[in-house]
C-alpha cells in the first residue's frame, strides 16, 4: 500500500471515530421536532453530505486497485524529474500567467525564465514549474502533450 493510500485509511479511521452514532442523529431538539411535524409530505434524509458519505467515499477509493492508481496524469516532461527535490531555499516564485489568446509566447518564456530568478538556469526546475506559468487555453494545450515529449 503506497504512502498516500496509507494517510487515506488513518483519515478513514478518524472520521469513522468522529462520526456521530445513528442514536445521536435522531436524536430531535423540541424546536426541530415541532418544525418537522408541519412537514410530513417532505421526503426524509439528509439533502447534504454526512461523515459517513465522505468516510463511504474515502473506502470506495481506497479500495481501488494499484492499476486504477496509476492513470494519474504523466507530465510531459520525463517523469524522473518528479523524483528529483527543489533546490534547497527555492520557493515558487509568483509567474506572469499566460492564457494562450493575447501577448506573445516568447516573450511569455522570457518572462517566466526571469521570475525564476537565480533558479532559472536550472532546466530541470524549468520543465517542472513551467505549468504554473500557464492559465485557460495555453493550460489545456499543456495537459494535451504526451507524457515525456518535452525535453527542453
Amino acid at each position: 500500500m503506497g504512502e498516500t493510500q496509507r494517510e487515506m485509511a488513518e483519515m478513514i479511521k478518524e472520521f469513522k471515530n468522529s462520526a456521530p452514532k445513528p442514536s445521536e442523529e435522531n436524536e430531535k431538539h423540541p424546536q426541530e421536532e415541532s418544525a418537522a411535524a408541519g412537514k410530513e409530505s417532505e421526503p426524509k434524509g439528509p439533502s447534504f453530505v454526512t461523515q459517513e458519505d465522505v468516510v463511504a467515499m474515502l473506502e470506495k477509493e481506497l479500495s481501488r486497485s494499484q492499476e486504477d492508481w496509476k492513470c494519474l496524469p504523466q507530465p510531459p516532461y520525463p517523469s524522473s524529474l518528479l523524483q528529483q527535490p527543489y533546490p534547497k531555499g527555492y520557493e515558487a516564485p509568483t509567474f506572469v500567467l499566460f492564457d494562450g489568446r493575447k501577448g506573445s509566447p516568447k516573450e511569455h518564456v522570457n518572462r517566466f525564465i526571469d521570475a525564476l530568478g537565480p533558479y532559472a538556469g536550472d532546466h530541470n526546475l524549468r520543465l517542472r514549474e513551467f505549468s504554473k506559468s500557464l492559465t485557460d487555453r495555453a493550460y489545456t494545450w499543456y495537459t494535451t502533450l504526451a507524457p515525456g515529449s518535452i525535453h527542453s
